[in-house]
C-alpha cells in the first residue's frame, strides 16, 4: 500500500498518510481537506533572512540532504532534488562507505576501483521562486518554528534542536559543506536568533 504525502497545516511539514495524526506535532490531519494558500503558507515561514548551507538532516525514509535557511520564523530544510538526463528527479543521499571498505582501507589495502568519469548531477534548487513554494515544491521539507526551539545544542559535527511540543530534531555536517559551528555563528548574526 503506497503513501499518500501532504504538507501538514499545523506546523508546515511534510508528512506520509494515512495516519490519524501529524507525526512532528501530533494535531489530527485531514487527507481530504484542501490545501491552505501559499500567501497563508509564506506568512507562516516568515521572511528568508539567510540561507545556511547543505546539512543532512537524521531521519529514516524521507530524503535527508538539503538545504537550510533562516528565516525571521524559524528554520527550513529542503531536500535536493538531482534532474537526471531522462527528466527524473531523486533525492540526494550521503554515501557512506560499507564496514568492509572502511575495514580495506585501514589495513592499507591497495585494491582500487578504476575510476570512472562522469559529469556531476545537476541539483535543482530553484532558489527563485518563493519559499512557500519550494517548500511544496520539494516532499520530505521541514520547518523548525523558532517559538517552539526551546534550545540548541552544538556538539561535534551536530546540531540537536530541543522543541517544546516536538520531538527535537538533529542536523549533522556533510561533506564539502559548512561546519555547523559556522552555520550555527552565522544564525546568531541575525537579530531574530540571537537568544539561541
Amino acid at each position: 500500500m503506497s503513501s499518500l504525502m501532504v504538507v501538514c497545516p499545523h506546523c508546515v511539514t511534510w508528512v506520509k498518510t494515512p495516519v490519524e495524526r501529524c507525526s512532528e506535532c501530533g494535531v489530527a490531519i485531514n487527507s481530504a481537506a484542501p490545501d491552505q494558500d501559499l500567501v497563508t503558507f509564506a506568512f507562516r515561514l516568515g521572511q528568508p533572512l539567510l540561507e545556511l548551507g547543505s546539512v543532512r538532516l537524521n531521519r529514516n525514509g524521507w530524503p535527508n540532504i538539503g538545504q537550510l535557511i533562516a528565516t525571521t520564523e524559524g528554520l527550513v530544510f529542503l531536500p535536493d532534488f538531482i534532474s537526471r538526463t531522462n527528466g527524473a528527479m531523486v533525492t540526494r543521499f550521503e554515501y557512506k562507505p560499507k564496514w568492509r571498505e572502511w575495514l580495506h582501507y585501514f589495513l592499507g589495502g591497495t585494491q582500487q576501483t578504476p575510476a570512472v568519469q562522469m559529469s556531476p548531477p545537476e541539483i535543482i534548487v530553484r532558489r527563485n521562486q518563493p519559499l512557500a513554494q519550494r517548500l511544496f515544491d520539494s516532499p520530505g521539507a521541514v520547518f523548525v518554528n523558532r517559538i517552539g526551539i526551546s534550545r540548541m545544542i552544538l556538539r561535534l559535527n551536530q546540531l540537536q534542536i530541543q522543541r517544546h511540543s516536538a520531538c527535537r530534531i538533529t542536523f549533522f555536517s556533510v561533506r564539502h559543506g559548512n561546519s555547523l559551528q559556522h552555520v550555527q555563528e552565522r544564525l546568531r548574526e541575525l537579530e531574530e536568533w540571537r537568544c539561541f
